[in-house]
Parts: C-alpha cells; structure tokens; sequence
C-alpha cells in the first residue's frame, strides 16, 4: 500500500506473474464466448492449474499466490492498482515487460474501463485522486461481498451446480414451448450464461479444493 510516508509491507513481499498468466491464456483462448462464461473459463483455468501449497501449521489453505510472500494481481478489476504494483519495486524485473503487457491487454476488458462511463467527468476526476472520497472499488481493486457461506456449508457446491443444471433444462423446455414468448424467453438465453457460468467456476472450486486434500 502506498501512502505519504512511503509503503507499509515487508521488502521480501513481491508480486507473482502466474495469475496473470492464467487468466489471460483462458481469457485469449474463449475469444466468441459470452463476457460471463469467459471470466469463469479464466477462473476455471486458474483453479485447474495455479501452483498450491500448505504451510506447516496451516488450517485454513487456498492461498492465490505462487509462493507464501507472493501476492497474485487481479488485471480483470482496476486498471490503475495493477499497473501501479507492475511497476512497483514489488514486481521481480524478470516478469515486469511481460506483466505490463499483460495489464495493457487487460484495460479494456477490466471493471475499471466498463464502469467509468458511468460516471461523469466531474465525478471521475473527484473521487480518483483518493483524497475527498474514497476512490471507487472498481478502480481501487477490492470488492465488499459477502457470500452465503451459510447456505454454501449446507448444499455444498455440487448441489449448487446442480440446481443450476436443472435450471438451464427448465429454462430450453420453456424456449422450446409452443406458442413462443419473445418477452417472457429471450431474457432467458442471458440466465443460460450465467447459470452455465456458475457451473464452470463451481466445478472448479471443487476440482480446486481437491488438488488441496490430495496434497494434505
């Protein structure tokens, strides 16, 4: 983190390059898919092929970086932090031309480039500088989400995926139904994506969670 007075983390913390390797072979390779399923096909090739490790003592795993001292960046999020740590001494100079180019392929698909026009100039150049207000999360690189860890602890991904099984084979009996509903369908096609999305990444948390238990 930046602030007046300098940085405040350990010298020996660096920032990894394989997250963003990964997301951007999947993202590159799904060129034609929905923006939603490619995310997830990112994500599914991460979780699939990201190094993983557990520290003596460890309770809790699934550390996203490549090493215990290795932060991983999030191109996909805002454009500035990530540029920010890629030219940072943070980033090991052996990977920066390679992580910058990265970061330049990721601006227009990022959070940070879809959300701005949003906004208008004035409140764009207020909110950046991170002094008057709080800079938006979809520039400062963190979201505040809170997942139904409960309901998660009691179905379990499988089900998850499931349900979103059953779901997309309710929603081609509804597509298929005679007389046809353009109004009451065609939002339908977009649910499609995203529940087909959800089983992507779902699978992949599970395939990830069990490299985990492997290793242990």
């Amino acid at each position: 983190m930046h602030v007046a007075s300098g940085e405040y983390v350990r010298p020996e913390v660096k920032v990894g390059i394989e997250r963003l390797r990964l997301y951007t072979e999947a993202h590159k390779a799904s060129v034609g898919d929905p923006e939603i399923i490619r995310r997830a096909k990112c994500l599914e090739n991460f979780l699939k092929n990201n190094t993983i490790f557990i520290q003596d003592g460890e309770i809790i795993v699934g550390n996203h970086g490549e090493e215990p001292d290795v932060l991983c960046l999030y191109p996909e999020m805002g454009f500035f932090p990530t540029i920010d740590l890629v030219e940072s001494d943070a980033m090991p100079d052996e990977y920066r031309d390679e992580a910058r180019e990265i970061a330049m392929y990721w601006k227009p698909f990022g959070l940070q480039d879809k959300c701005t026009p949003y906004f208008s100039k004035e409140e764009v150049d207020s909110s950046l500088p991170w002094g008057i207000v709080e800079t938006p999360p979809y520039v400062a690189n963190y979201m505040n989400t809170c997942p139904p860890y409960m309901s998660i602890m009691e179905d379990g991904i499988e089900k998850r995926i499931r349900w979103c099984e059953e779901q997309i084979e309710k929603a081609f009996e509804q597509l298929r139904a005679y007389p046809w509903n353009g109004e009451k369908n065609l939002p339908l096609l977009d649910k499609i994506d995203v529940w087909r999305a959800m089983i992507i990444a779902g699978k992949a948390v599970v395939t990830w969670a069990r490299r985990y238990s492997r290793l242990a």
